[in-house]
Protein backbone atom coordinates (compact mmCIF):
# COMPACT_ATOMS: atom_id res chain seq x y z
CA UNK A 1 0.00 0.00 0.00
CA UNK A 2 2.69 2.44 0.52
CA UNK A 3 4.57 1.67 -2.50
CA UNK A 4 1.04 2.41 -4.46
CA UNK A 5 0.70 5.84 -2.34
CA UNK A 6 4.57 6.34 -3.52
CA UNK A 7 3.62 5.92 -6.92
CA UNK A 8 0.30 8.16 -6.67
CA UNK A 9 2.55 10.37 -5.40
CA UNK A 10 4.91 10.34 -7.84
CA UNK A 11 2.54 10.64 -10.47
CA UNK A 12 0.84 13.42 -9.19
CA UNK A 13 3.68 15.52 -8.54
CA UNK A 14 5.68 15.13 -11.88
CA UNK A 15 2.46 14.53 -14.05
CA UNK A 16 -0.25 16.32 -13.06
CA UNK A 17 1.21 19.08 -10.56
CA UNK A 18 -0.95 20.50 -8.94
CA UNK A 19 -3.99 19.01 -6.37
CA UNK A 20 -6.22 16.46 -7.75
CA UNK A 21 -9.68 14.52 -7.27
CA UNK A 22 -9.24 11.10 -6.82
CA UNK A 23 -11.32 8.48 -8.10
CA UNK A 24 -10.33 4.67 -6.98
CA UNK A 25 -12.27 1.56 -7.44
CA UNK A 26 -12.08 -1.84 -5.53
CA UNK A 27 -8.42 -1.81 -4.35
CA UNK A 28 -8.10 1.21 -5.98
CA UNK A 29 -10.36 3.02 -3.54
CA UNK A 30 -8.42 2.28 -1.07
CA UNK A 31 -5.20 3.41 -2.75
CA UNK A 32 -7.13 6.77 -3.15
CA UNK A 33 -7.96 6.99 0.58
CA UNK A 34 -4.02 6.08 1.60
CA UNK A 35 -3.32 8.67 -0.98
CA UNK A 36 -5.49 11.13 0.31
CA UNK A 37 -4.40 10.67 4.24
CA UNK A 38 -1.17 11.32 3.91
CA UNK A 39 -1.18 14.07 1.63
CA UNK A 40 -4.07 16.27 1.87
CA UNK A 41 -2.91 18.96 0.22
CA UNK A 42 -2.71 17.46 -2.68
CA UNK A 43 -6.54 16.37 -2.85
CA UNK A 44 -9.34 17.95 -3.76
CA UNK A 45 -11.24 15.10 -2.99
CA UNK A 46 -12.10 11.19 -3.28
CA UNK A 47 -14.50 8.80 -4.53
CA UNK A 48 -14.32 5.40 -3.99
CA UNK A 49 -15.82 3.17 -6.55
CA UNK A 50 -16.72 -0.38 -4.42
CA UNK A 51 -13.69 0.22 -2.03
CA UNK A 52 -12.15 -2.50 -0.65
CA UNK A 53 -12.18 -1.35 3.28
CA UNK A 54 -8.90 -3.67 4.11
CA UNK A 55 -5.53 -5.01 2.69
CA UNK A 56 -2.40 -6.71 3.26
CA UNK A 57 -2.93 -10.37 5.69
CA UNK A 58 0.30 -9.70 7.61
CA UNK A 59 1.95 -7.37 10.61
CA UNK A 60 3.19 -3.69 9.47
CA UNK A 61 6.68 -3.60 10.52
CA UNK A 62 6.65 -0.28 11.92
CA UNK A 63 2.87 -0.74 14.11
CA UNK A 64 3.83 -4.41 15.19
CA UNK A 65 7.30 -4.79 14.88
CA UNK A 66 7.47 -8.16 16.96
CA UNK A 67 4.96 -9.47 15.41
CA UNK A 68 6.46 -8.65 12.16
CA UNK A 69 9.67 -10.29 12.88
CA UNK A 70 7.51 -13.62 12.74
CA UNK A 71 6.82 -13.62 9.48
CA UNK A 72 10.64 -13.98 7.71
CA UNK A 73 9.28 -12.92 4.05
CA UNK A 74 6.72 -9.83 3.22
CA UNK A 75 6.24 -9.44 -0.29
CA UNK A 76 10.16 -8.93 -1.10
CA UNK A 77 11.38 -10.69 -4.46
CA UNK A 78 12.55 -13.26 -4.76
CA UNK A 79 10.29 -15.71 -3.16
CA UNK A 80 11.22 -18.48 -0.79
CA UNK A 81 11.14 -21.60 -2.59
CA UNK A 82 8.13 -23.06 -0.46
CA UNK A 83 6.01 -19.70 -1.22
CA UNK A 84 6.77 -20.24 -4.60
CA UNK A 85 5.58 -23.68 -4.67
CA UNK A 86 2.42 -23.01 -3.12
CA UNK A 87 1.81 -20.44 -5.71
CA UNK A 88 2.34 -21.95 -8.24
CA UNK A 89 -0.41 -24.21 -7.52
CA UNK A 90 -2.52 -21.71 -6.33
CA UNK A 91 -2.00 -19.50 -9.60
CA UNK A 92 -2.75 -22.52 -11.92
CA UNK A 93 -6.15 -22.53 -10.92
CA UNK A 94 -7.07 -18.87 -10.60
CA UNK A 95 -5.40 -18.06 -13.65
CA UNK A 96 -7.56 -20.25 -15.59
CA UNK A 97 -9.02 -19.00 -18.64
CA UNK A 98 -12.78 -20.27 -17.32
CA UNK A 99 -11.96 -18.90 -13.97
CA UNK A 100 -11.25 -15.83 -15.02
CA UNK A 101 -14.01 -15.97 -17.61
CA UNK A 102 -16.38 -16.56 -14.93
CA UNK A 103 -15.07 -13.50 -12.53
CA UNK A 104 -15.21 -11.25 -15.63
CA UNK A 105 -19.25 -12.80 -15.75
CA UNK A 106 -19.71 -12.08 -12.28
CA UNK A 107 -18.67 -7.93 -12.62
CA UNK A 108 -20.26 -6.58 -15.68
CA UNK A 109 -23.89 -5.91 -15.01
CA UNK A 110 -24.46 -6.10 -18.65
CA UNK A 111 -23.84 -9.29 -20.46
CA UNK A 112 -24.71 -7.95 -23.82
CA UNK A 113 -21.60 -5.96 -23.51
CA UNK A 114 -18.48 -8.13 -25.43
CA UNK A 115 -15.39 -8.39 -23.02
CA UNK A 116 -13.06 -10.19 -25.28
CA UNK A 117 -10.54 -7.77 -25.36
CA UNK A 118 -10.53 -7.37 -21.03
CA UNK A 119 -10.92 -10.93 -21.06
CA UNK A 120 -7.53 -11.08 -23.62
CA UNK A 121 -6.07 -8.95 -21.95
CA UNK A 122 -5.88 -10.38 -18.17
CA UNK A 123 -5.23 -13.87 -20.17
CA UNK A 124 -2.04 -12.09 -21.61
CA UNK A 125 -0.93 -10.43 -18.00
CA UNK A 126 -1.67 -14.14 -15.81
CA UNK A 127 0.78 -15.25 -18.90
CA UNK A 128 3.37 -13.35 -17.85
CA UNK A 129 6.61 -15.13 -16.35
CA UNK A 130 6.53 -12.58 -12.85
CA UNK A 131 3.15 -12.89 -12.96
CA UNK A 132 2.44 -15.29 -10.32
CA UNK A 133 5.49 -13.64 -8.29
CA UNK A 134 3.78 -10.89 -8.38
CA UNK A 135 0.47 -11.94 -7.39
CA UNK A 136 2.06 -13.47 -4.01
CA UNK A 137 4.08 -10.52 -3.61
CA UNK A 138 0.51 -8.14 -3.36
CA UNK A 139 -0.92 -11.18 -1.48
CA UNK A 140 1.97 -11.53 1.02
CA UNK A 141 2.83 -7.90 1.80
CA UNK A 142 2.13 -6.52 5.14
CA UNK A 143 -0.43 -4.12 6.24
CA UNK A 144 -0.22 -0.48 5.33
CA UNK A 145 0.66 1.92 8.36
CA UNK A 146 -3.16 3.17 8.22
CA UNK A 147 -5.69 1.10 8.11
CA UNK A 148 -8.56 1.95 5.82
CA UNK A 149 -10.92 3.42 9.04
CA UNK A 150 -7.14 5.33 10.17
CA UNK A 151 -7.43 6.87 6.50
CA UNK A 152 -10.74 7.62 6.78
CA UNK A 153 -10.47 9.91 9.79
CA UNK A 154 -7.22 11.28 8.52
CA UNK A 155 -9.35 12.33 5.88
CA UNK A 156 -12.48 13.51 7.79
CA UNK A 157 -9.59 15.86 10.09
CA UNK A 158 -8.27 17.14 6.91
CA UNK A 159 -11.33 18.08 5.57
CA UNK A 160 -10.94 15.88 2.40
CA UNK A 161 -14.33 15.78 0.53
CA UNK A 162 -15.33 12.04 -0.10
CA UNK A 163 -18.12 9.99 -2.09
CA UNK A 164 -19.15 6.52 -1.88
CA UNK A 165 -20.49 4.75 -4.58
CA UNK A 166 -21.09 1.48 -4.68
CA UNK A 167 -22.89 -1.10 -7.12
CA UNK A 168 -25.99 -2.73 -5.50
CA UNK A 169 -25.53 -6.27 -7.15
CA UNK A 170 -21.56 -6.68 -6.60
CA UNK A 171 -20.65 -9.87 -5.50
CA UNK A 172 -17.91 -9.40 -3.80
CA UNK A 173 -17.77 -5.45 -2.33
CA UNK A 174 -21.17 -5.60 -1.99
CA UNK A 175 -22.87 -2.68 -0.44
CA UNK A 176 -22.21 -2.96 3.00
CA UNK A 177 -18.97 -2.09 3.21
CA UNK A 178 -20.27 1.11 1.50
CA UNK A 179 -22.82 1.28 4.27
CA UNK A 180 -20.21 0.68 6.82
CA UNK A 181 -17.96 3.17 5.66
CA UNK A 182 -20.65 5.75 5.75
CA UNK A 183 -20.95 5.58 9.31
CA UNK A 184 -17.34 7.08 10.02
CA UNK A 185 -17.59 9.88 6.83
CA UNK A 186 -21.70 10.70 8.07
CA UNK A 187 -21.70 13.96 5.60
CA UNK A 188 -20.22 11.99 2.57
CA UNK A 189 -22.67 11.15 -0.43
CA UNK A 190 -23.62 7.55 -0.84
CA UNK A 191 -24.87 6.26 -4.01
CA UNK A 192 -25.67 2.66 -5.01
CA UNK A 193 -25.92 2.27 -8.63
CA UNK A 194 -28.20 -0.61 -10.13
CA UNK A 195 -27.33 -2.67 -12.49
CA UNK A 196 -24.09 -2.72 -11.49
CA UNK A 197 -22.01 -6.12 -10.58
CA UNK A 198 -25.07 -8.14 -11.53
CA UNK A 199 -23.89 -12.22 -10.75
CA UNK A 200 -24.33 -14.56 -13.36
Amino acid sequence: MDLWQDQVLYFVGEVIGEPVYLVGNSLGGFVALYFAARNPKLVKGVTLLNATPFWGFLPNPIKSPRLARIFSWSGTFPLPENIRKLTEFVWQRISDPECIADVLRQVYADHSFNVDNVFHCILETTQHPAAAASFASIMFAPQAELSFKEALSRCDMNSVPICLMYGKEDPRVKPVWGLEVKKHVPEAPYYEISPAGLPS
